[in-house]
């Protein structure tokens, strides 16, 4: 495993938040594997989410996954938006209404 966790005390200061998901509790590695925008264009992290996705629907199982915008630039929804389309990440029927 990558040893991330997320325990009771990771919600009381950001920085024990943020630790928490850094694999083998390593930074640099958080930023080369789980980030959309990286110097692999979130590559690995979007081949990731998409098994990750994948086995959700193999197996009748809902999640609620969330990415975080940090406010540092106003292109974040754009890039985020590039990211999600450049993995296949969009699904027309999880966004259509009935």
């Amino acid at each position: 495993t990558l040893k991330t966790t997320a325990g009771d005390n990771c919600f009381h200061q950001f920085d024990n938040f943020n630790d928490s998901y850094n694999p083998l509790g390593c930074g640099v590695l958080r930023s080369v594997f789980l980030k959309t925008s990286n110097f692999m264009g979130g590559e690995y992290f979007g081949s990731l989410t998409k098994r990750t996705i994948k086995s959700y629907e193999e197996n009748n199982t809902y999640a609620e996954m969330r990415l975080s915008i940090y406010g540092k630039s106003t292109r974040e929804w754009d890039d985020l938006a590039k990211w999600v389309k450049a993995n296949g990440l969009h699904k027309q029927e999880a966004t259509s209404r009935n």
